[in-house]
């Protein structure tokens, strides 16, 4: 049984290297990337979009939804919808993708597309990709997502059969009872200031 574990052990560290190094590294990048990578600069332009001009009132957001799907038919934009808001006098919505990030600013009943386009350098592109969730969005997006879930079932197991290795070590496990308890009490202890603190 021991030797099962161990092995299960072992393949799952290999499987979750690279998915590991990626999250941490991307991670970093949120935190600190405009120290090493600046933004790029933001490109704007404007369209006409034909469908645009029955589309929807304010309140209506299923169809500024559809909307801005129209537009990114139309003009070909990358990535996949991830906000859409009212915004005086019309619609803004913006589209991300590892390589672009674009928002969208259009008026209801009025063909003009008002695009501000921001190409994304190394360092946002990664960002980009820690963000991502969700399976909408095409068939890549779907992939990812199945990819993400089993990752993360991975790490339960790899944690699991970490502590089942240690636990049968037959040193003094003082240390180790010790960074358990510490690790364990800074992630409750967070997750409790995430959920209800301030």
């Amino acid at each position: 049984m021991y030797k099962t574990i161990r092995w299960i052990h072992g393949q799952l560290a290999l499987a979750l290297a690279l998915a590991v190094l990626m999250y941490a590294v991307s991670g970093w990048f949120i935190e600190y990337g405009r120290l090493f990578f600046p933004q790029t600069p933001t490109v704007n332009e404007t369209h006409n979009v034909a469908e645009l001009s029955a589309s929807a009132a304010l309140e209506d957001e299923g169809a500024a939804r559809r909307a801005a799907f129209a537009i990114r038919d139309a003009l070909d934009l990358p990535g996949r919808l991830v906000e859409i808001r009212a915004q005086a006098p019309g619609w803004v919505a913006r589209f991300a993708s590892a390589s672009q990030r674009t928002r969208v600013a259009w008026s209801p009943g009025r063909p003009e597309v008002r695009l501000e386009i921001r190409p994304a350098s190394f360092g946002p592109s990664l960002t980009t990709l820690h963000r991502v969730h969700g399976a909408s969005g095409g068939p890549a997006y779907f992939l990812f997502a199945v990819v993400v879930d089993l990752v993360g079932v991975a790490m339960i197991l790899y944690a699991i059969t970490g502590v089942i290795l240690w636990w049968k070590l037959k040193r003094k496990k003082r240390l180790g009872l010790s960074l358990l308890a510490a690790s364990s009490a800074f992630t409750l202890g967070w997750i409790a200031v995430l959920a209800w603190g301030p």
